[in-house]
C-alpha cells in the first residue's frame, strides 16, 4: 500500500488563503454537522479498467490534480472565525491509497484503523470494489480536514480507481473535468514516456466567492421566498427514523450505498425517445414528470412543487467552464 497524507492542522506554514463558504457549502457543512452519522454527501466514483494501469503514472497524475486544482486542498472550519470559512492548502494533498489485491487480503490504515479486506478467489476486481466502498463509508469525513481519497485497485490483468469525497468540494460538472483531465494526464505518460501537465490550467476557488460575496446576502433567500410565496411546506416522513445516534449507528442501512436497476424494454425505451422527440423535452424531464406524479400522490396533492440540483456555469468569471469546484 502507499499514501500520501492530508491530515494535517491548520497553520501558517501549509495555509495560503482563508475564503468564506458559497451559499451552496454553507448548506452542506450545516446538514452535515447536523447528521454526523449519515452519509448523504460522501459520494464515490468508481472506474474499472480492462488491464493493469501503471500506478506510478497514475499517482503522479492524480497528484498533479490535487496540486493544480484548489478545491482537492481545501479544508473547512467553522471554529476559528465568526463565520464558516475555507481554507486552501499548499503543501497537503489528499490521501492516496495504492492496493495490491493480488494477495489473500487487503490491509491498509484508514483514520489509524486496519482495515482489512479478504479477496475473493477468481472473482476479480468486481467483488472488492463493493467491500472497498463500505469500508470507505464507515469513516465519514470530518470536513476539518481535506474531504477526499483516492483508491487505486490493482490486479495482473486489471484496475479499479475510486474517488471517495465529500459533495462540499465539487459538483458533478466538475467529476467530468477530473476524470477527462486524469485520464489524459496517465495516457499522455504512458504513452510518451513523458510527465507535462502544461496543458492543465489551475483552478481557484476566488473568483467564485468574490463573485457571490458581492451579491446582496438576502438574494436568494427573497427570490425563493416570493416563487413558493403561494406554496405549502410539505414534510415527507421517512420511512423509518432513528431516535438516537446509537439507533442509526447500529442499523446497517444508514450507511450503506445500494442502488436498484430497472430494465426498461426495448418497446418502451422506443416510446420514451418518441415521446422527447414530438415534444422536444430530454427523458429527464419525463422522470421529473414521473417524481412529480408519484409525490403528488404520496402528499395526497393537487399540485407539486420540487427542487432538481443541477450544476450549472452561469456566473459571469473567466474560463468557469473549465474550473473545478461546487457550483450548484
Amino acid at each position: 500500500m502507499d499514501n500520501t497524507s492530508g491530515d494535517f492542522p491548520c497553520n501558517k506554514m501549509d495555509t495560503r488563503k482563508q475564503l468564506p463558504l458559497t451559499p451552496s457549502q454553507q448548506g452542506f457543512l450545516f446538514h452535515s454537522l447536523k447528521d454526523k452519522k449519515r452519509s448523504n454527501y460522501h459520494e464515490h466514483f468508481t472506474c474499472i479498467f480492462s488491464q493493469h494501469v501503471d500506478s506510478a503514472h497514475f499517482k503522479w497524475a492524480l497528484e498533479t490534480l490535487f496540486r493544480k486544482h484548489e478545491c482537492f486542498r481545501t479544508d473547512y472550519n467553522w471554529e476559528i472565525d465568526e463565520r464558516p470559512c475555507q481554507v486552501v492548502k499548499t503543501d497537503v494533498l489528499p490521501d492516496i491509497y495504492v492496493l495490491d489485491c493480488e494477495q489473500e487480503e487487503i490491509r491498509f490504515l484508514l483514520a489509524n484503523d486496519d482495515i482489512i479486506i479478504p479477496v475473493p478467489q477468481d472473482d476479480g476486481i468486481d467483488a472488492i470494489i463493493p467491500q472497498l466502498l463500505q469500508a470507505d463509508l464507515k469513516y465519514p469525513f470530518s470536513l476539518k480536514t481535506i474531504p477526499v481519497r483516492a483508491y487505486l485497485i490493482q490486479s495482473t490483468k486489471e484496475s479499479a480507481f475510486i474517488l471517495s469525497y465529500h459533495h462540499i468540494v465539487m459538483d458533478g460538472w466538475s467529476l467530468s473535468l477530473f476524470i477527462k483531465q486524469l485520464l489524459q494526464l496517465c495516457g499522455a505518460a504512458v504513452v510518451s514516456g513523458v510527465r507535462d501537465d502544461s496543458a492543465i490550467i489551475p483552478s481557484s476557488l476566488k473568483p467564485l466567492v468574490d463573485t457571490l460575496s458581492a451579491r446582496r446576502h438576502t438574494f436568494q433567500h427573497d427570490y425563493w421566498a416570493a416563487y413558493l410565496r403561494e406554496g405549502t411546506p410539505t414534510c415527507i416522513v421517512p420511512l423509518s427514523q432513528y431516535h438516537t445516534d446509537t439507533e442509526a449507528e447500529n442499523n446497517s442501512y444508514v450507511n450503506q450505498t445500494n442502488h436498484v436497476e430497472i430494465n426498461l424494454s426495448p418497446d418502451v425505451c422506443q416510446k420514451i425517445q418518441t415521446l422527447c422527440s414530438d415534444y422536444r423535452i430530454t427523458p429527464a424531464v419525463i422522470f421529473y414528470v414521473a417524481w412529480g406524479i408519484l409525490l403528488q400522490r404520496w402528499c395526497y396533492a393537487d399540485d407539486v412543487l420540487f427542487g432538481a440540483t443541477i450544476s450549472g456555469r452561469n456566473i459571469p468569471i473567466d474560463g468557469i467552464e473549465e474550473t473545478l469546484g461546487l457550483f450548484i
